[in-house]
């Protein structure tokens, strides 16, 4: 069982979606249908001007078909959830056992998307239960938020993702960043996370119970960042205030939380506080962020406001003893359990 004994003291400030953004502009060979190049006007209320065509200009080349970060490259008649859509705003990374390909988890959809490394091309969509997708899309996303019931909250998607490395079981896990729509959204006690065989591609989903780090009278819930497979049944996970540096505010909430689903209950038939409560999963301390920087000299200042991804890094030797290593990005944070 891993248990965090030590800190080491090593913070520098990086771009943790450096590399997923790279994957997200490369080159998908999608055939294009009706209106995938993008939409013409803005549909939101809020806004009055028409945008351009959100597709990249490069899809009007035969046969190169590239993604968006634009928010208006959809399908308006499909869900978010709809593969053959441009727009991607990509999450978490995780690299496939063969190393030939990255796994790639995203907010818009939410998708997973697979893709070959040397080339870049998409070779796989990992589809999610429709239950996690909207069906009235904007480009704006306080629209989305307000004309759906269902689905995932606009930019609180699929935060984090998580990849089984044992041969036996081969599975993908994503959590979203915040409680779907039909659980509470952001005002939600319990997200999801979502557990997809890479062979069958049949599902499990587990109810997560996010911190009350508000009051009982006004809750005030977390998100979640990112979701690490310790084995095949055993996650840490990512839980955050968003508070610290780069927000001009003291970092109070940024643990990691270890979670066991071997047995849980499926909530996938399950909805809203009083369908998930009973089937929660029950979760450990793993390491308290704020807490281990803290004693190390950092002030709760200086603590970054998004600690946006985990990692397990290499294995070291500190006084002869080995050590594991784990790793958090937007800043790069190495702990030797």
């Amino acid at each position: 069982m891993l248990a965090s004994t030590a800190l080491a003291r090593s913070l520098f400030v990086t771009l943790s979606l450096s590399a997923a953004c790279a994957s997200a502009w490369a080159s998908v060979d999608l055939i294009a249908v009706g209106k995938l190049s993008g939409n013409a006007v803005d549909r939101s209320r809020a806004t009055a001007a028409p945008l351009e065509n959100g597709a990249p200009a490069l899809n009007a080349v035969a046969h190169t078909h590239f993604f968006s970060g634009r928010s208006d490259n959809f399908a308006p008649a499909q869900p978010s959830t709809y593969p053959r859509d441009g727009r991607l705003d990509p999450e978490s990374i995780r690299v496939s056992r063969d190393g030939e390909s990255v796994f790639i988890s995203d907010e818009y959809g939410p998708y997973i998307y697979r893709f070959d490394r040397r080339t870049g091309e998409r070779t796989a969509v990992v589809r999610v239960p429709a239950s996690f997708a909207v069906t009235t899309l904007s480009s704006v996303g306080a629209d989305e938020i307000s004309q759906n019931t269902l689905g995932r909250v606009a930019n609180k998607g699929m935060e984090g993702l998580a990849i089984s490395r044992l041969t036996a079981t081969r599975y993908t896990a994503g959590v979203m960043q915040s409680p779907l729509l039909q659980d509470g959204g952001t005002s939600g006690a319990y997200t999801r996370i979502l557990r997809i065989d890479l062979r069958t591609g049949k599902t499990a989903q587990f109810a997560y119970p996010l911190t009350n780090i508000g009051t009982d009278a006004k809750p005030n819930y977390p998100t979640i960042s990112d979701i690490v497979a310790i084995n095949d049944h055993e996650l840490l996970l990512d839980e955050r205030d968003g508070k610290g540096f780069g927000d001009d505010s003291k970092a109070a909430f940024k643990r990691v939380l270890k979670v066991d689903i071997a047995g849980a209950q499926d909530v996938g038939q399950a909805s809203g506080q009083a369908g998930l409560a009973p089937y929660a999963l029950s979760k450990t301390l793993f390491l308290d962020v704020v807490d281990a920087l803290t004693k190390y000299g950092y002030a709760v200042t200086d603590i970054p406001a998004k600690l946006e991804s985990l990692a397990f890094g290499p294995d070291v030797h500190v006084g002869g003893v080995l050590k594991h290593t784990l790793s958090s990005r937007t800043t790069t944070t190495s702990w030797a359990p």
